[in-house]
């Protein structure tokens, strides 16, 4: 992925978030994740 910064919006019904990047509310490039049932993960190097 291009270098960020990056507005991370994750959601999940039924599963734990575990994000650990920074996450830049006003930044032009959003990752949005989201899951019904499961963990959502994002890591960076």
């Amino acid at each position: 992925m291009p270098r960020g910064p990056y507005n991370i919006v994750a959601r999940t019904d039924n599963g734990d978030k575990d994000i650990k990047a920074p996450s830049v509310p006003s930044a032009r490039r959003t990752i949005e994740l989201n899951s019904d049932s499961g963990d959502l993960a994002v890591v960076t190097p």
